[in-house]
């Protein structure tokens, strides 16, 4: 598997020159929006630069899924990755994240157990450890609060239900 740095210097030109206009991600981001475009894509729009598809590509590469766990320093060694490139990244990740964290001015009601994901998922889905978290419903079953109470291990989380309760 060729690393972050090999993976760069093996291009002689840029991808980003090699596609005509419409298809580079910016373009494309106003074109057909977000939606459709890869992860890649999304990450080369906000990296910016000549080399932008393969700097997206070398994280998406070593990091995947996880990429929002990495921290700002250890995206600054990959090639293609200085310090603002870094900070606009772990910005635009931590926004994503408080975005789909924040809970809509109307109460949410939980109806089946997808609703309790639907909220869930955003705060947990992504964590490399078990969580524990307690929704706060009221008479109709509108959620008022979350809480985690108890972060476990890979795959297994302890609960004194005396503090749950």
């Amino acid at each position: 598997m060729p690393t972050p740095s090999s993976f760069l210097s093996n291009v002689a030109q840029p991808l980003l020159g090699q596609l005509p206009l419409r298809e580079r991600p910016a373009e494309r981001l106003y074109a057909v929006g977000p939606g459709a475009l890869s992860l890649t894509e999304l990450l080369a729009a906000i990296i910016g630069g000549p080399r932008q598809l393969e700097t997206a590509q070398a994280l998406i590469t070593q990091w995947g899924d996880t990429l929002s766990q990495v921290e700002q320093a250890e995206l600054e060694r990959v090639p293609g990755v200085g310090r603002q490139t870094a900070a606009r990244l772990k910005a635009a990740l931590e926004l994503g994240q408080r975005l789909a964290y924040q809970q809509p001015t109307d109460r949410y009601q939980i109806r089946a157990p997808q609703d309790a994901a639907n909220i869930l998922i955003p705060l947990i889905g992504h964590q490399e450890q078990e969580h524990f978290v307690v929704l706060y419903l009221d008479t109709r079953n509108q959620v008022l609060d979350r809480e985690v109470l108890y972060k476990g291990t890979i795959n297994t989380t302890i609960v004194r239900i005396a503090e749950v309760f």
